[in-house]
């Protein structure tokens, strides 16, 4: 581990553990142990959520269970096999998140139940879960929004791509399909950003400026896509570049929807892609 590395994870152990207290039918928990949060780019759309343990003791330290709860999640997030950490070893477990809560003005502060194997028995410590990159904000901004563009219109890929010609004037389109919901609100579709693989024709991604009522008739976004970028490696190294971010705003709520291809429309893309920039295959 570099320097930079102990150092945060320093100071996550002294973050985690300055606001660790008993009470409650909560033990004091281990000394040395640290809780961290924090979320990979690969797991925002599955809403995964990772939590990190860190055993700065000399001790082994047998935990049966984690359990992470916030006021900004319905419910806890379970992982209920837990892990042995030796001394010195940091583990991060992927837990699933419930779903976010939306209404909550004051929501309780994020923490990590940790539950451990000790020789009077099984305890349980309540520990402050430290959230360094602010992941916990912006995963309940992003699931809030969601539900209130769902609120006045379904936002949905298609399952298949459009197209028509072939080799490097193949041309393709991905049809957004719009479905209202009823109502009176209104949706404000300002765009779609490009991603690292795809953009609109004009290379500035894809300009909309749409309004749409939760009583409008059922429509469809068509969004001739292009390669962002040709070179060998842009399909064998793409995390999130089929992925199309929108912009979007209903009521006091904006910032990008991100729309997920199903398998067999990703895999339709990343041919296109490589069918237009004429890479090699197989």
């Amino acid at each position: 581990m570099t320097r930079a590395g102990v150092a945060l994870g320093a100071s996550a152990l002294l973050l985690a553990c300055a606001g660790c207290t008993a009470g409650d039918g909560f033990s004091e928990p281990p000394p040395g142990l640290g809780v961290t949060v924090f979320q990979h780019r690969l797991d925002y759309a599955p809403r995964v959520l990772e939590v990190r343990l860190e055993n700065g003791a000399g001790t082994t330290l047998d935990v049966t269970s984690v359990a992470f709860r916030s006021g900004r999640f319905d419910g806890a997030a379970v992982d209920p096999d837990g892990v042995t950490l030796t001394p010195g070893r940091a583990v991060a477990l992927r837990i699933p998140l419930p779903a976010s809560l939306c209404d909550a003005s004051d929501p309780d502060p994020a923490v990590v139940d940790v539950t451990w194997a000790a020789a009077d028995g099984s305890r349980t410590a309540r520990l402050p879960a430290v959230d360094e990159q602010g992941v916990l904000d912006r995963i309940n901004d992003e699931d809030c929004l969601a539900a209130a563009v769902d609120a006045v219109a379904r936002l949905s890929m298609p399952e298949r791509l459009r197209t028509e010609g072939s080799g490097a004037a193949r041309r393709a389109w991905v049809d957004v399909s719009v479905e209202p919901a009823g109502g009176e609100r209104m949706l404000r579709i300002d765009g779609v950003r490009p991603t690292t693989l795809l953009d609109g024709p004009a290379g500035t991604g894809w300009p909309l400026g749409l309004e749409v009522r939760a009583d409008d008739a059922p429509s469809t976004i068509p969004l001739e896509i292009v390669p962002a970028r040709c070179d060998p490696h842009a399909i064998a190294e793409d995390k999130r570049g089929t992925i199309l971010p929108f912009e979007v705003a209903v009521g006091d709520r904006s910032g990008d929807l991100d729309l997920v291809p199903g398998d067999d429309l990703r895999g339709e893309i990343y041919a296109f892609v490589a069918e237009r920039c004429e890479l090699p295959t197989g």
